[in-house]
């Protein structure tokens, strides 16, 4: 087990009788951390290219985290700012800094914000496929890219700043505080979906073709993915279009993503969709 610690230090520029005290930020590269081991970027520390295979980073106001890779282990970041990154597994919980740059998240879990403050953003863009398992509440704006397996709660307030595009066909996006009974209806634009209900409209900017919207279990509505219409599909028969019988609910490669209902459905219903 190791601890290493970045922050500021002062050193001596000068010579001879004359020093020259100045502060300056310690930088290190290339930290590989175990289980154990830990690593705290502090006021003006910089890490750069590390990487978890376990243990904890911690990133503390002031300090900047260029580039990290996550297999597993934890990131805890909370006032740091965090440049760009990959999580492959373990835990990165954020509860305040900025984020800034291209995430790239296949597993693992990330939680963004939390009730006591804003994460700041700069031209941020979190990619999520494969397993990753994204929570995302009170940030600036952000674009999210929400690829087929991967998973994203939300809430209304955090929708406003969201951009959220979708390019596959089975991912999950769950807005925790919305009641699926309270729908009167659906506007489906190509760059977002409106959504009406009795307490004010709900919008989801970005690209979400067609969709489906079912409880949560915990009082919210979790949206799926499915195919817009004339879409083709592959099905034991064969290749058909999303309107014909032979489509029965299988993906485009022959799987069984969410089924989705067709058409306009009652509002207020427990589960209904569009595509």
């Amino acid at each position: 087990m190791a601890e290493y610690n970045l922050g500021k230090e002062t050193v001596n520029t000068g010579s001879g009788d004359s020093p020259k005290w100045e502060d300056r930020g310690q930088t290190g590269t290339g930290y590989v951390l175990n289980a154990g081991d830990t690593l705290n970027v502090n006021d003006w520390g910089t890490a750069t290219n590390c990487t978890l295979n376990g243990g904890t980073v911690n990133g503390n106001s002031g300090g900047t985290i260029n580039n990290a890779t996550i297999n597993s282990g934890i990131a805890n970041i909370q006032g740091a700012t965090v440049n760009g990154g990959t999580m492959n597994g373990g835990t990165m919980v954020v509860r305040s800094g900025t984020l800034s740059g291209t995430f790239r998240v296949t597993g693992g879990s990330l939680t963004i914000g939390n009730s006591n403050g804003v994460v700041g953003t700069n031209n941020t863009i979190i990619n999520l496929s494969g397993s990753a398992a994204a929570a995302i509440y009170n940030v600036a704006a952000m674009t999210i890219n929400l690829a087929s397996g991967a998973s994203l709660k939300t809430r209304i307030n955090a929708l406003r700043t969201l951009t959220i595009n979708t390019t596959g066909e089975n991912f999950s996006l769950d807005i925790e505080d919305l009641d699926p009974r309270t729908i009167t209806g659906v506007t489906h634009e190509a760059n977002r979906l409106i959504i009406h209900t009795t307490n004010g409209d709900v919008t989801i900017n970005g690209s979400i073709p067609g969709y489906h919207f079912s409880p949560d279990g915990r009082g919210g509505l979790t949206l799926t993915a499915c195919f817009a219409e004339g879409t083709l599909i592959a099905t034991p028969p064969g290749t058909a279009p999303r309107r014909d019988a032979a489509y029965r609910g299988y993906g485009r490669d022959g799987s069984r993503p969410p089924a989705c209902p067709v058409g306009r459905l009652q509002a207020g219903a427990a589960s209904w969709g569009k595509a």
